[in-house]
Formats: structure tokens, sequence, C-alpha cells
């Protein structure tokens, strides 16, 4: 997930809220152009 242009609160808030997730492991990347990274978690229930 690319964000563009905006603020690094938007970005850390959208990590933590996906990273909530019992489903999804999140890793927020810096640099000049911030990526999110979601992965599915299969829990092999």
């Amino acid at each position: 997930m690319e964000f563009g242009d905006v603020d690094a609160e938007f970005r850390q808030l959208v990590a933590e809220t996906l990273g909530t997730s019992e489903f999804l492991n999140t890793e927020l990347l810096g640099g000049d152009d911030p990526v999110l990274v979601v992965e599915e978690v299969d829990r092999g229930d």
C-alpha cells in the first residue's frame, strides 16, 4: 500500500489499525516513499 503525500501520523494509524487484525501482519517501511506491507496470515484453524 503506497500512501503518497499524507502525514506520518495517518500512516501510523492505518498500520496500527490493520495490525490489530488476527489475519494480517503489517510492516511500515519508511524512506522517501513510505509503503505499508500487508500480508495475510494463515492461522491454520
